[in-house]
């Protein structure tokens, strides 16, 4: 923070500082007395570092320090004083607003801003989205008067200041009590636990990484690692950045004529090492490119390092807070352009755009983009960036509006995202929300510098700035920093894990699980328990107890809308009196008296078409948004269901004057947005979000029940379950045993030495054989894993895509078996004594090839019978060659060899096919028990579906099992049963798929 203990004599700057006014800051923490003078150096890490840092030093020498701007009319800011200040006392409006305007950076506020921030603290736009949020200010529109609340204080002692939580993680002892320091977020990313840091001069090991703090303990300095902290990087001012550019060219003026070694060493700046140093990184940087960049010439190089994977790097002195503009003005234009996604990142000397998949060459890049529409594009691309959204983050905690937690303490960094995610989303819907309105301000006009950016465009469409384009093959020097930066942004990039990637919508809370009865009917039944805690916490009846002044109770009105009188007992009800006094509450008098909030006159007066003797003094009833009688029902039904959820039509009917077919006609809209639910099981309506709720309980119920059962149990469960249908003819045991065990690939000898005889009473080959010809079932083999030892998997003939073509290009295959596949391949079919006839080749050299084009997954035969001879294939080569011909002869001439035929593959398993297959056979997934399917999806793609599974109620969660790693999902129907399972001794192969031990657990 600036503040020397000590004596320091001399600094040490790491790197070129990053403004001139950073550089004089940091030097002067050397020589910290009235008398002394401040001394240091700057030790460069890079070529490109040693040219900034002497070009710094030059500036600083020459007290070139930035031009500060004071921001002005910042409402984060203002929202924050509010607040502090109503927590002092009662504030009239108007007062409030001269005070404000006494503060230079509010001189210019205009009070319709000033009553929008008053209006966001006093949660006008959550209330009007039903969000039950706590008001910041209590706010009497009526009298024109503010107040703070107990919730006010805490929020201005726990939220207050203007430095934003940038996401450092707290450092603490394994007593997790001890607090040792902090570390950047992007730091912790990139640690693992037992990694070795330094912290001041202290080493710490790290122990545990939770998401909101990191646990240490002491350790030794052998491979400790220095932790690193970055900062905002909105970039260097457009005028120091044209300075640094205007110093590029006098450089490479003086390196043209022989002057520049012998200058530098005589400004002190540089010592003759260092200047040659700068001479040979321009010489090298002008071998590349041709000519280097400088205040005057902007040079556009086209690099590729792969195929497919273009980048344009400018060359651009503008300085960070232009390039950032300049970056986003690619991005939009490319995007529409060349139809593939365009990546940008910017430094202050240059824009990266990557281009992934875009195979045309690209050039003369500036036409793409003009002078003339260069704030409309940054308006409309803004609040699709990540800084808006970071941006309206920080502002928003700022304002006070994310909340705290318990005692007041300040909110987890996740907490704070996830309320972002959440508030934004609302406060999009309000062109004219203080937030929004901050946001944009700030970008604008803080990090982004547009003015600047326009006329270097129009320098650039007049000639008056230069721009040469150069191809490479290898990036240029110059373009190191760059391109150093895109690779760490990469790494830390959520929503686009590849540059190549399509661009996915911004999703948060429900909606992500994609729930069944969005478009069905609810799927999930609902506990009693679990809907009376819910209704409980939400209903209007249970806040209205919580209610402890006359202030609060006329937010309670404001935020749970009209209420029925009588509802209002006691204390409350001289309130309520107190309030019809003051004109700040309304009543309505049928079909019930029901207490309506004055500001809100308005809406009721549309809907109800009911005249009332106060106006209208809400801040959402601006003019020019007067409500229609569909939009205010619509409005009052929809706050009426989110607060006294469930309902019924015969409720609505009992508390309003509106006729059936208005009623029928808003819940109808309403259930289609998804805004309420109809419940089956409670024969009434529940708004989403409570039924949302109240699902989620009921499974977290369901889940506490659960006991961990003894992996014996499982064992019996997976018998039960593979086992096939006793009371069934051995055929249909047979073809119930292979639709449990489908798509499973076992060594293919285990199918009748252990597997089938285990299932099916009496079990022989000629019934393996019958069922095969039949053509209701059909092996496959698993292709490329050896001669001898191979897997095979058993289908249902209508899970086999017949209508695939496969290309064997990319199969290596002798001429023979080129020969027989095409010929197969021709037919359809045929037996082996007819391809022998065919082709002319000997039987025992056609089984040889037809084994080679079985292996490759290439051929497969109607039969079992060929199998079996491949696999006891040593058993015929024991024989003599006389009797082995003849062995085969007999074979091959018999029908029970079956027909070949081409392999057609299985068909591609969805997610919920894959789940519903794992089902048959296990009952339930796990982490292992997927892990042991042959399949294309990982555990992590398979749990995403399993939570929406269990949401519609097709899937149940909990610990069912001990010795299973983590969560696990089990179908609803075995759970039920899971107590009805026989406890038995079976004998099983230890490498039968029933048999869970070394499999599924230890």
């Amino acid at each position: 923070m600036g503040i020397d203990v000590g004596s320091v004599d001399f600094i040490v700057q790491v790197s070129a500082p990053p403004a001139v006014s950073a550089g004089l800051q940091r030097l002067g923490r050397a020589g910290h007395r009235l008398s002394a003078v401040s001394k240091g150096v700057i030790n460069p890490k890079t070529r490109v570092d040693l040219v900034k840092s002497c070009f710094i030093a030059k500036e600083m020498l020459d007290a070139r320090i930035e031009k500060e701007r004071i921001p002005e009319n910042c409402l984060d800011i203002l929202a924050q004083h509010i607040v502090s200040k109503c927590c002092t006392g009662k504030w009239h409006e108007n007062d409030l607003y001269s005070l404000v305007r006494q503060a230079y950076s509010y001189r210019n506020l205009r009070e319709d801003d000033f009553r929008k921030v008053l209006a966001m603290l006093a949660g006008d736009y959550e209330h009007n989205e039903d969000i039950p949020a706590k008001p910041r200010i209590l706010w009497d529109r009526q009298n024109k008067t503010v107040i703070g609340s107990d919730y006010s204080k805490m929020l201005a002692l726990s939220g207050s200041g203007t430095i934003p939580d940038r996401g450092m993680f707290p450092v603490y002892l394994e007593d997790y009590r001890t607090r040792v320091g902090e570390l950047d977020e992007e730091f912790v990313f990139e640690s693992r636990i037992g990694d070795k840091f330094m912290l001041g001069s202290t080493p710490w090991r790290i122990t545990g990484i939770d998401r909101n703090r990191i646990i240490v303990a002491p350790t030794t300095a052998i491979g400790a690692t220095a932790p690193f902290w970055k900062g905002d990087g909105i970039g260097m001012p457009f005028k120091q950045a044209v300075a640094y550019g205007k110093f590029l060219r006098d450089v490479v003026e003086q390196i043209e004529d022989g002057t520049f070694i012998e200058n530098a060493v005589n400004s002190s700046l540089l010592d003759e090492k260092g200047a040659l140093n700068i001479k040979n990184y321009l010489m090298d940087q002008a071998d590349a490119t041709g000519v280097i960049s400088n205040d005057r010439r902007v040079v556009v190089e086209y690099t590729s390092a792969k195929e497919n994977d273009n980048k344009i790097i400018i060359h651009a002195h503008f300085g960070g807070r232009v390039n950032s503009v300049l970056s986003i003005l690619f991005q939009e234009a490319l995007d529409i352009i060349t139809g593939c996604k365009a990546y940008t990142s910017h430094t202050n000397d240059a824009v990266l755009i990557h281009l992934y998949g875009y195979v045309d060459g690209l050039s003369d890049i500036f036409s793409l983009i003009s002078s003339k529409n260069v704030e409309q594009v940054l308006l409309n691309a803004l609040p699709r960036t990540s800084r808006f959204a970071l941006t309206f983050r920080y502002n928003a905690y700022r304002a006070l509006m994310m909340g705290t937690r318990k005692q007041g303490q300040r909110l987890p960094l996740w907490v704070q995202r996830l309320r972002s995610v959440d508030a934004l989303e609302n406060a999009q819907k309000y062109v004219d929300h203080p937030l929004i309105i901050e946001t944009m301000r700030e970008c604008l006009e803080d990090i982004f510098d547009i003015p600047n950016t326009i006329r270097v465009l129009k320098d650039i469409e007049q000639g008056r700035i230069q721009v040469v384009e150069k191809k490479t093959w290898f990036p240029s020097p110059f373009a190191s920093e760059i391109l150093f930066q895109f690779e760490q942004e990469i790494l830390y990039m959520e929503k686009d894990p590849h540059p190549g990637h399509t661009e996915y919508p911004a999703i948060s809370g429900i909606e992500s699980l994609n729930l069944s009865y969005r478009d069905e009917k609810p799927a999930v039944l609902l506990r009693d328990e679990a809907v009376a805690e819910i209704v409980k916490k939400k209903n209007a009846a249970w806040r209205l107890e919580q209610v402890k002044s006359p202030n609060e109770l006329h937010s309670f009105l404001l935020i749970y809308g009209d209420t029925p009188k009588d509802a209002f007992t006691g204390q409350h009800a001289e309130w309520i009196s107190e309030l019809e006094k003051e004109n700040r509450v309304a009543v309505i008098p049928s079909p019930v008296p029901r207490v309506i909030a004055a500001e809100e006159a308005g809406l009721y007066s549309a809907a109800e078409n009911y005249e009332f003797p106060v106006p209208s003094l809400s801040f959402m009833d601006r003019e020019g948004d007067a409500w229609t009688e569909e939009e205010a029902i619509t409005r009052i039904i929809r706050r009426f269901a989110r607060y006294n959820s469930p309902f019924d039509r015969e409720e609505l009917i009992g508390r309003y004057p509106f006729s059936g077919m208005k009623l029928e006609k808003i819940l109808s809209k309403l259930s289609a947005d998804g805004t309420i639910v109809y419940s089956d099981q409670y024969k009434k309506y529940f708004h989403a979000a409570i039924y949302d709720r109240a699902a989620r309980l009921t499974l977290n119920l369901a889940v506490d029940e659960i006991k961990a059962r003894d992996p014996a149990e499982l064992a019996c469960l997976l018998y039960e379950r593979q086992n096939a249908i006793k009371a069934a003819t051995a055929e249909e045991q047979l073809y119930d045993a292979v639709t449990r065990l489908e798509g499973l690939y076992l060594p293919a000898d285990a199918w009748e030495n252990f597997v089938f005889p285990a299932r099916i009473n009496g079990y022989y080959p000629g019934l393996l054989d019958k069922l095969c010809s039949s053509g209701r079932i059909v092996w496959r083999i698993k292709p490329g894993e050896g001669k001898n030892q191979f897997r095979l998997a058993w289908f249902r003939a209508e899970s086999i895509d017949f209508g695939y073509d496969e290309s064997t290009e990319t199969i290596y295959l002798s001429e023979k078996e080129k020969n027989i596949y095409t010929l197969l391949r021709k037919r359809g079919s045929a037996f082996t004594h007819v391809l022998t006839s065919l082709s002319g080749i000997p039987a025992g050299e056609l089984l040889d090839i037809l084994k080679g084009l079985v292996l490759k997954g290439l051929v497969v035969n109607d039969s079992f019978t060929p199998l079996r001879f491949f696999l006891n294939e040593e058993a015929y080569k024991a024989l003599n060659p006389m009797q082995k011909a003849k062995r085969i002869a007999m074979i091959v001439s018999g029908m029970e060899m079956g027909r070949w035929e081409p392999a057609y593959p299985p068909k591609p398993l969805s997610m919920h096919e894959f789940i519903r297959r794992c089902g048959i056979r296990y009952g339930m997934l796990s982490k292992e028990i997927t892990g042991l399917e042959d399949s294309p999806y990982t555990w992590p793609e398979v749990y995403e579906k399993l939570k929406q599974m269990e949401y519609a109620g097709e899937m149940r969660r909990g610990y069912f099992f001990t010795g299973i790693s983590g969560i696990q999902f089990m179908l609803p129907d075995v759970l039920n049963k899971l107590d009805a399972v026989k406890e038995d001794y079976f004998v099983l192969n230890a490498s039968d798929p029933a048999q869970p031990y070394g499999r599924i657990v230890p």
